[in-house]
């Protein structure tokens, strides 16, 4: 965990840091997230939770200063995850699981603050 600061407070060398970093997560995410074969949802949200969004919520009120596109490629990478975890296959599947509407939610705000 850390936050990469810049002269300018631009969050641009961080944002950078956080997207490398989370590639790597996120394949990890994907290898146990098959529909078929991969873990359970329940499991698939505890790894969401601990790997991705546990970093995104790190410092969160220091970044509120971000740049648009900067906060865009975050909620992008978020949303890529979450998407893995809930095992969303299509656009029909994130408008009828309500169950997990919150959490979504609760992602977007945490990044935008």
């Amino acid at each position: 965990m850390g936050i990469v600061f810049d002269s300018r407070l631009t969050w641009n060398d961080h944002v950078n840091y956080v997207v490398e970093k989370y590639k790597k997560r996120l394949n990890l995410l994907s290898a146990i997230s098959g529909n078929s074969w991969g873990a359970n949802k329940k499991t698939l949200l505890m790894t969401y939770r601990s790997l991705i969004r546990s970093v995104f919520d790190y410092g969160a009120v220091a970044l509120d200063s971000m740049s648009k596109q900067n906060k865009e490629k975050f909620d992008s990478i978020q949303a890529q995850a979450l998407n893995l975890a809930l095992q969303y296959t299509n656009v029909t599947d994130r408008r009828t699981d309500g169950q997990h509407t919150s959490e979504k939610t609760t992602l977007t705000h945490s990044v935008v603050l």
